[in-house]
């Protein structure tokens, strides 16, 4: 069973499926960001995960090499 989300525009009542709409408000909430970020192939956004993966593991492991 879907669950159903009532949304509101312009003084109108929808019935929409709730994973669709917040989906959707995730993709505008993301808009622009590939482009702001530099990144227009997978193997940018490959090369930005494993630099955050490092970034993260050193903060979190920093103390165990000190």
């Amino acid at each position: 069973m879907e669950a159903a989300k009532f949304m509101e525009d312009d003084n109108k009542i929808f019935v929409v499926n709730a994973v669709e709409a917040a989906f959707n408000k995730m993709r505008a909430a993301f808009a622009g960001e590939a482009d702001r970020l530099g990144l227009k192939d997978e193997s940018d956004v490959v090369a930005l995960v494993d630099e955050i993966r490092e970034e993260m593991w050193k903060e979190l492991y920093a103390d165990n090499y000190s």
